[in-house]
């Protein structure tokens, strides 16, 4: 039942539907996860010399190409400063599960999330993407200048151009 955008639940009124509220807690798990993943590529890149296997994987969905140093305190107390050459980014998840996890009494006392539910899918339809092996960002405009470039390189009086860039953009598909 919707309510001034509010859901009742069985122990009170919840800013999202309960299947808004299943793939935030999908999206924060897979923040963890992601994070985990960042800090394996974060070893793996500080080594110098002998990087043993292949680079790890992680989804750059939550992860920004950004330096950042960060205040860490050891174990004897002493504080001192790490160098991350990239930046984590919640991009709000953390937030909106913790507000919809959370029921109120009153439909009144809810309040909305900063996310939009168009905004929850597209992230949540880009981590299933990237689970699934395919990009996060399409490759409609390359297929779609083909044509174009095809045409322009046989107007051109190069010879075995046109075989160098069928085969160029064969790899990048």
């Amino acid at each position: 039942m919707n309510t001034n955008n509010s859901y009742q639940g069985r122990w009170g009124f919840h800013p999202v539907s309960h299947e808004t509220f299943l793939k935030l807690k999908e999206l924060k798990k897979f923040y963890f996860v992601t994070l985990r993943q960042l800090g394996t590529w974060v070893r793996w890149d500080r080594k110098m010399v002998h990087k043993v296997g292949p680079e790890p994987k992680y989804c750059p969905m939550f992860v920004e190409d950004k330096k950042e140093w960060r205040k860490h305190v050891n174990k004897d107390g002493f504080t001192e400063y790490r160098y991350y050459p990239k930046t984590r980014n919640d991009r709000g998840v953390l937030e909106a599960f913790e507000v919809a996890r959370m029921p109120k009494a009153t439909a009144e006392e809810v309040v909305p999330l900063k996310l939009s539910d168009e905004e929850i899918d597209k992230l949540y339809s880009q981590m299933k993407a990237w689970l699934e092996g395919k990009p996060l960002v399409e490759k409609k405009v390359e297929k779609a200048l083909r044509p174009v470039i095809v045409s322009e390189i046989k107007s051109t009086e190069q010879p075995g151009l046109l075989d160098k860039v069928a085969a160029f953009l064969r790899l990048k598909t």
